[in-house]
């Protein structure tokens, strides 16, 4: 399973839309983008949803991508 990068979170948007990131315990960083990227998610409507997810879940995802205090989405 995808829990994180070495100091970033790991996201995907899966086929319906749904935005999957893993939750938060003690394989997660908390971090203040990955809250940030959580309220931007509700003002799009997007369904946010937390729960581990798989590299097959990851290729089959419309986008993937990482969140970090010092990179871009």
């Amino acid at each position: 399973m995808v829990t994180e990068g070495a100091s970033t979170n790991a996201w995907i948007l899966t086929q319906e839309r749904e935005l999957v990131t893993r939750q938060i315990g003690d394989e997660i960083l908390y971090g203040v983008t990955r809250n940030s990227i959580k309220k931007v998610a509700e003002q799009w409507r997007l369904k946010v949803i937390e729960r581990p997810f798989s590299l097959e879940d990851v290729k089959s995802a419309r986008e993937a991508f990482i969140t970090s205090t010092t990179s871009f989405v």
